[in-house]
């Protein structure tokens, strides 16, 4: 089977398999028995999953939900299918609403599609933004799109993206909110959960980002325009949200991102 024929195979289990609790339930278990059998097999190991295949990685689990698969694609390189770490961790703390928070070191590794934010959530009331962005140079970033987090009961939710969105590589995430906080709620308490290394969470290192911390709402971040970050009031800090994009990966292509 070709390469494409595997992508065009991910795309097709996710479908069928996302739609049901129950098939998922199974495809994890029967997952599980495979990789116990194989695990023994292949000693050799990557960042993306348990053992290695010829076209793929181990998918990863979690609460019975299909997670990741990590496409190979050339060079002995994968491509991961999830940006983020697993958004049902444990973290401390709410962003203010007032400022927006940039991961400028969680970047997209390989050119995708973006299909789901799943995250969790810390209140019920009020919107949040996910915003895929671009550094173009040393003080110019775009935002190329962003995703609405709707109200809704506190936990872990998935959002689906109607059109999907093409990412690519060398792109970040960041999460901002509304001046007032959206559909009526309070603009203070924030909505993503997030932590930093002092609190000593059950979180891998890989996964506490670079994150300019910027003293702007939504509204000043006009989309497919280039805005000078330096005309804020900013911080760095290192942090984890609770925060994961599900990607479905296209090829490594050529690296255009900015870099220091």
């Amino acid at each position: 089977m070709t390469l494409n024929g595997h992508f065009a195979l991910n795309s097709v289990l996710r479908r069928y398999f996302c739609s049901s609790e129950a098939w998922l339930w199974k495809l994890g278990y029967a997952l599980k028995l495979v990789v116990n059998v194989v695990g023994e097999l292949l000693t050799e190991k990557n960042s993306c999953g348990i053992a290695r295949f010829p076209y793929f990685v181990v998918l990863k689990d979690y609460d019975h939900h299909l997670v990741d698969v990590c496409w190979r694609v050339g060079g002995g390189q994968f491509c991961p299918t999830s940006l983020g770490p697993d958004p049902t961790i444990t973290l401390r703390h709410l962003a203010d609403n007032w400022s927006a928070s940039l991961m400028l070191s969680n970047r997209v590794t390989c050119d995708s599609t973006l299909r789901q934010i799943v995250y969790f959530r810390g209140a019920p009331d009020g919107t949040a933004f996910v915003g895929v962005w671009r550094q173009l140079a040393e003080d110019e970033y775009v935002l190329k799109h962003r995703i609405a987090l709707p109200p809704a009961t506190v936990g872990v939710h998935r959002v689906d993206v109607p059109d999907p969105l093409p990412v690519e590589r060398g792109d970040f995430l960041g999460i901002h909110y509304p001046r007032d906080g959206g559909d009526g709620a309070a603009p203070s308490g924030g909505i993503v959960m997030h932590s930093v290394p002092a609190d000593d969470v059950a979180v891998e290192l890989k996964y506490f980002y670079q994150t300019l911390v910027v003293d702007a709402a939504d509204e000043d971040f006009p989309t497919d325009r280039t805005i000078r970050l330096s005309s804020f009031q900013s911080r760095l800090e290192s942090r984890t949200f609770a925060l994961q994009a599900v990607l479905v990966p296209e090829s490594l292509g050529p690296s255009s991102m900015f870099t220091v």
